[in-house]
């Protein structure tokens, strides 16, 4: 079927207006909007570090077992896949926002049999009078158009909207990328350490059984008015012994919790099955000093933030702009006939073309309101982009300062861990020897596992702070040019 010409004309002159004004944007960035008071380096300042870190961050641990775990998570963990499916919702909406800015085709067609009876009139075969009747057929196919043209941009404010929006989705995604990637390694420092501390609940458990064993053969050998002092110096002894049991009992308990929750961040079922080593990675190379604020720019919930301020305003245009007139155009062109056969007869073509206008007039201040909430949302927006770039310079700062504090207090930790452990070794051998008291040895040994124990923890809060930096850089210690969806 052939299209008739002034239908063809028109479908051509739709499309070149078309290509003229349909060239849909994201808006530009809103960041110059930032009242926070920027800062060009953080104020925490750091000793220059023997290297930068590389690109991808987990590797500057040097564990691969933690790269291959974060590598299973990103492929399978569900959070992650949420927000996958977020991002192709978003450009599925981003795409049909432009879709108005297109001509709306559709084809029809129609087939119609009625009947019509004619009352009064004595007219029939045979000298009967029958009621007259009479069928028709009505056959149409034709091909309709519709399309508004955006004299006033209203479509593509819309559509700019829609794909900033889309950009906040894909960044969303990539903070929750970057934000697993955070949790997996934090979680699997926890289970190396507890690990360790139930390692060390092991040991103090065999210390404490050995103490109590001396202090109750001596109590046994006794003479009655040496029993006395014993007597409570061998219930300290098996009050310590008793407590050495339940901390092993508490960290069996939380390597389990911690392997589950890792686990689950894995795709993995909970089954606590989830074995590590017994060492902590060492320490990666310290900051460069003097990174530079811009390295925010990076940060992908600020990224998103700033989109979504973006999109707020195409929004406000959007609706300013409702209250414009309304220009569309409506065409239709095809066939018509009494007989389906006949559809494809030139002479039975059938045509039409028609422009309109639409103006607002009163519709009881909806679109008046509609722009006031557009208002709302907008300053919502950039306060909410405001607090987070507040946020994320105080989340950098404190683990810029986190650095220097924890590396002060591991040393000081190690020393005193040593020191205790020295004094127990000490007081065992004068206690053995005749010399010493045994209130000093078991104060001895408390000290010692303790100050093991928060060794240990300090070690991995060291590990936890240097990822938490990386989070709150977007990454890397490295300055890139940053493009939405890409690095360079």
């Amino acid at each position: 079927m052939k299209v008739v010409p002034i239908f063809r004309g028109m479908a051509l002159i739709a499309v070149a207006l078309f290509v003229l004004s349909c060239a849909g944007r994201a808006p530009e960035s809103s960041k110059g909007k930032l009242d926070v008071g920027l800062p060009d380096d953080y104020q925490t300042k750091y000793r220059k570090g023997r290297a930068l870190a590389d690109v991808n961050w987990i590797a500057t641990f040097a564990d691969s077992r933690l790269s291959a775990l974060v590598k299973e998570g990103q492929q399978n963990n569900r959070e992650l896949q949420v927000a996958a499916a977020n991002m192709e919702i978003a450009g599925a909406r981003a795409g049909q926002a432009g879709s108005d800015l297109f001509p709306q085709i559709n084809g029809r067609g129609r087939g119609q049999r009625a009947a019509q009876n004619f009352v009064g009139f004595p007219v029939g075969p045979g000298g009967s009078t029958p009621v007259l009747q009479s069928l028709t057929n009505q056959f149409d196919l034709a091909i309709d158009l519709s399309w508004e043209l955006d004299l006033w941009g209203r479509i593509r404010a819309g559509q700019s909207a829609a794909l900033a929006e889309l950009q906040a989705s894909q960044t969303d995604r990539a903070a929750a990328k970057l934000s697993l990637s955070g949790q997996i390694a934090k979680l699997w420092f926890a289970l190396i350490e507890t690990r360790q501390q139930q390692d060390l609940a092991k040991r103090t458990v065999g210390i404490f059984a050995k103490t109590e064993k001396i202090l109750r053969d001596k109590f046994e050998l006794g003479m009655a008015d040496e029993q006395k002092g014993l007597a409570s110096q061998l219930r300290l002894a098996m009050s310590d012994q008793a407590t050495a049991r339940e901390q092993l009992t508490r960290q069996k308990q939380q390597v389990e919790q911690v392997s589950r929750q890792l686990e689950v961040l894995l795709g993995r079922y909970p089954a606590a099955a989830l074995s590590s080593g017994m060492r902590l990675p060492s320490m990666p190379p310290s900051p460069p000093a003097g990174l530079p604020a811009s390295l925010l720019d990076r940060r992908p919930d600020l990224v998103a933030a700033e989109r979504r301020l973006a999109a707020t305003d195409k929004r406000l245009l959007e609706a300013k702009l409702a209250m414009f007139p309304t220009i569309a155009l409506t065409g239709s062109g095809g066939r018509t006939s009494n007989a389906l056969q006949s559809l494809s007869d030139g002479n039975l073509s059938v045509w039409s073309i028609a422009g309109g206008v639409a103006q607002p007039v009163f519709q009881g201040g909806k679109i008046r309101e509609g722009i006031n909430i557009r208002k709302a949302e907008a300053k919502r927006a950039l306060a909410d982009y405001e607090k987070q770039a507040l946020v994320a310079f105080r989340e950098v700062e404190d683990a810029l300062a986190g650095e220097a504090y924890l590396r002060e207090r591991e040393r000081d930790l190690k020393s005193a861990a040593k020191l205790a452990a020295d004094a127990y070794k000490s007081s065992d051998e004068e206690y053995a020897n005749g010399v010493g008291d045994v209130l000093t040895m078991l104060t001895a040994q408390r000290q010692m596992v303790l100050k093991e124990s928060e060794r240990l923890i300090i070690r991995r809060l060291r590990l936890d702070n240097r990822v938490d930096l990386h989070l709150t850089l977007g990454g890397d210690f490295k300055e890139r040019q940053k493009h939405l969806g890409k690095e360079e």
